[in-house]
């Protein structure tokens, strides 16, 4: 999840610029990719929010596997509008949805990851290696670029980009689909 979650931030201000011709929300100019990456961005974190309010209810009453099965199949599924048709309206509206989908992501996430921690006397040692996890899959990221150049030079209109975001949108669904491998007593 993490891999595709920083995929998309690693490209997505580039695929503004090379590939979204009108950078407007609601006929609200946004001037520019780095605004309308921002713009994104808060939405993001605030439908973030809440869905992390609703991942209490929803992870007590479905199971913090099934929550992060079905969070992942939310994230995923944007992510494809947003891979394929280059107007920010779309890209904004997915956002918002992936938003509330990757909130309620982290919060039954942390709950799994304190719930499965092997001994609470190793919490803060444990806890620092699964950041670590999380964190790791930036450097990967990278070896993306080659298929994004690959793609923008040989097909061209910047669909390098849109395999990068559908590569994302697949490591959603693998990373939460994965879970159900957890050993979970709780």
């Amino acid at each position: 999840v993490a891999f595709g979650f920083y995929l998309i931030l690693l490209y997505v201000s580039n695929y503004l610029t090379d590939r979204v011709a009108t950078l407007s929300l609601f006929g609200l100019n946004l001037g520019s990719a780095k605004n309308a990456s921002l713009a994104a961005a808060l939405a993001i974190s605030l439908t973030g929010a809440a869905g992390s309010l609703v991942a209490s209810k929803l992870t007590d009453s479905l199971g913090r596997k099934k929550t992060i099965a079905l969070s992942g199949w939310v994230m995923a599924i944007p992510i494809i509008p947003f891979a394929l048709v280059p107007k920010y309206e779309v890209l904004f509206l997915a956002a918002v949805v992936f938003g509330f989908a990757y909130g309620i992501y982290l919060s039954a996430s942390f709950a799994l990851a304190s719930d499965v921690l092997p001994n609470p006397d190793d919490a803060a040692k444990d806890m620092g290696l699964w950041q670590a996890s999380v964190a790791t899959p930036q450097i990967l990221n990278g070896l993306v670029g080659s298929l994004v150049d690959f793609g923008n030079k040989s097909i061209g209109n910047g669909a390098g980009y849109s395999i990068a975001f559908l590569i994302s949108s697949a490591a959603f669904l693998a990373g939460c689909l994965l879970v159900g491998k957890v050993k979970h007593t709780r």
